[in-house]
């Protein structure tokens, strides 16, 4: 219902900027999280209301946020994009701009050998930008405690992921180039 809502605002013209929706891509932040739990870090794309609902970020914070009031969990000044909490620094409003944070992040975990995990949620989109590779080469070398997640919902922003993405399925094809794991 709140993203169904959040879409009539927006409609309405009762929200600033973008609104990205996460209607259709619900599960995958439901059973990662619902498998792993709460007590990790949590880093998400710019379709971030559905984990800041999982991680139980008050709902009229987050209404509040949309609606860009200074009762919202970023003061009403992130909007859409970039809902906040806790264990949730932000959605990141570039294409992959949350991965290497994230890798930092798990960097930090294994540095103080703690048994919480990093979680990074990324659209399909984000595997063909370099940061990706980058960060997935980092994590590698330094077996860092990050669990990347692909919500591949077949577009990158406006583009199919045929036209994207050279080498399919997607997690098997970029986590052996670094001898990473993958499930798909």
């Amino acid at each position: 219902q709140f993203e169904i809502r959040g879409e009539e605002a927006y409609l309405e013209g009762l929200v600033g900027g973008f609104y990205h929706s996460y209607i259709g891509q619900e599960a995958v932040a439901t059973a990662a999280i619902a498998c792993t739990g709460k007590d990790h870090w949590f880093f998400s794309s710019y379709r971030c209301h559905g984990v800041a609902l999982l991680l139980d970020i008050p709902l009229r914070q987050l209404a509040a946020e949309l609606l860009g009031k200074e009762t919202g969990c970023a003061l009403g000044r992130g909007g859409s994009m970039h809902m906040c909490g806790d264990r949730l620094p932000g959605g990141f409003g570039i294409v992959g701009g949350q991965i290497p944070l994230a890798a930092g992040a798990a960097f930090s975990m294994k540095y103080q050998n703690s048994s919480s995990i990093s979680m990074c949620f990324i659209g399909d989109g984000a595997v063909a930008q370099g940061v990706f590779h980058e960060t997935l080469n980092f994590v590698a070398l330094h077996s860092l405690p990050l669990m990347l997640i692909i919500e591949n919902n077949g577009w990158s922003m406006g583009t199919a992921l045929h036209r994207a993405i050279a080498k399919q399925p997607i997690a098997e094809s970029q986590a052996i180039s670094y001898g990473l794991s993958s499930i798909t």
